[in-house]
């Protein structure tokens, strides 16, 4: 798992540039529209669905289809291999939920500013946070 996330760490910050430059009013009602779902996720699989989402959503914003589909398979390979907690995850999913929310609308914001490097630098610190949470789990 934490290789998975260095690896989105070398990649998925470079797409805000793209994204700054492509994305349409209904990328961007993507993003609101799963953002409110990981704030409403009522269970750990629902929110980490959201999540997915909602990244996968940045990456179509991209328009780089290839960039896209690394993403789809680092989702799949997350699912199929069962990463994570049995239990979902040792916090609570209220205060980690939160948290990603605050994160993750404040990528959104840079983007729909488009602010290409806060939303890069935004989106490549909340990489790295969450790499160093499923390192050291």
């Amino acid at each position: 798992l934490p290789e998975l996330f260095e690896a989105r760490v070398l990649f998925e910050p470079a797409l805000a540039e793209l994204v700054v430059e492509r994305a349409s009013d209904s990328d961007f009602a993507a993003f609101d529209q799963t953002l409110a779902a990981m704030r409403a996720a009522p269970t750990w699989e629902d929110y980490k669905e959201a999540k997915y989402a909602l990244h996968l959503a940045i990456a179509r914003a991209s328009r780089n289809r290839f960039m896209e589909h690394m993403l789809e398979t680092i989702i799949e390979v997350r699912r199929n291999d069962g990463w994570g907690r049995a239990d979902g995850h040792p916090g609570p999913l209220a205060l980690v939920r939160e948290t990603a929310c605050r994160d993750n609308a404040a990528i959104i914001a840079a983007l729909r500013a488009r602010n290409g490097k806060r939303a890069r630098e935004l989106l490549h610190d909340y990489l790295v946070r969450t790499l160093f949470s499923v390192s050291n789990a």
